[in-house]
């Protein structure tokens, strides 16, 4: 539907509203994919304290960190892309912010390691760097990666999990699964799942912010300097009541509504506790806001994406 709504723009929005569709679609894909990855992953991480297997543990959770790793490098230069975006009116700037973003998500989905090639250009993402992103939310995953790896790599660590440990004397059997070292890979697997229940809301929402826009392209009057433009349109109303909700009218579309409304809150200093459906109204869909100012109504309009009423 994008690619034939697109034909109707001009040059070089017809280009460019495709491109940025593409990205949501290849981001929510690689994300449904890496999290279908992370399920396979639980399977075997829960495989293997069944099994009393601390071989099996801590391979699978250092995969596991590894997988996280690359889809939080994926998701922060994404999330780089839509910030260097905005109030971006510059062709070849934004071609460059774009190109930026395509290309690590293909070294996410098609990069592979040297002196291997499938065709293309694309270089896997060095582990270094997607702990670097992923060290932004786990402090000390550096550190729990290195432990790890000893329990991966075949060293002494690796081999005390099915051995004695004794050269030449010990008995070839894997520890038990309440010994110290089984405890330290449980620990870093405990850390990554509650991470991942952290952020299962937060990363649909990446890709869905991308969608939000690709329908600014199809705003009327939309043009190569206007269309990723912050707006910072001021709301009506004091939001006190329904009647007086914040009312941000310039908004695009739903999506810019509500980001607006969080962006009204931060300017001015007020935290947000907690946000509730109160209905919908003539068109209107109503949400109370548990702030630390109060209780504040908002009120987004309820129309159908600018995509299909183009």
């Amino acid at each position: 539907m994008v690619k034939d709504k697109s034909k109707k723009l001009t040059v070089p929005l017809n280009v460019l509203s495709v491109r940025v569709y593409n990205i949501a679609e290849h981001t929510a894909f690689c994300m449904g994919l890496y999290n279908y990855k992370f399920y396979l992953l639980a399977k075997s991480v829960i495989a293997a304290i069944n099994d009393n297997n601390p071989l099996s543990l801590a391979n699978n959770t250092r995969s596991l960190v590894e997988q996280i790793a690359a889809i939080t490098y994926l998701i922060e230069s994404i999330e780089k892309m839509m910030s260097n975006l905005k109030d971006q009116g510059q062709l070849k700037k934004i071609d460059e912010i774009l190109n930026k973003a395509e290309k690590n998500i293909n070294r996410v989905y098609f990069g592979q390691g040297k002196g291997q090639s499938n065709g293309t250009d694309y270089k896997a993402v060095h582990i270094n760097d997607s702990l670097g992103s992923l060290q932004k939310e786990i402090p000390d995953i550096h550190d729990l990666y290195s432990v790890l790896c000893e329990y991966v790599h075949p060293n002494f660590g690796n081999n005390k999990l099915v051995s004695s440990g004794q050269l030449g004397k010990g008995k070839f059997e894997s520890i038990d699964i309440n010994s110290e070292s089984v405890i330290e890979i449980l620990e870093c697997s405990a850390l990554v799942f509650d991470f991942l229940d952290q952020k299962r809301v937060y990363h649909p929402a990446v890709s869905a912010r991308i969608y939000n826009f690709v329908e600014y392209f199809f705003v009327k009057g939309a043009k190569i300097t206007n269309v990723f433009s912050q707006n910072n349109s001021k709301p009506t109303g004091d939001g006190k009541s329904q009647k007086t909700a914040l009312f941000f009218k310039k908004a695009r579309n739903a999506g810019e509504a509500i980001q607006l409304s969080y962006l009204y809150f931060s300017g001015n200093n007020i935290e947000i506790y907690g946000r509730q459906n109160e209905g919908i109204e003539k068109g209107y869909i109503y949400d109370t806001y548990n702030t630390s100012n109060g209780v504040f109504w908002v009120k987004v309009p309820m129309y159908q994406s600018v995509i299909a009423d183009f």
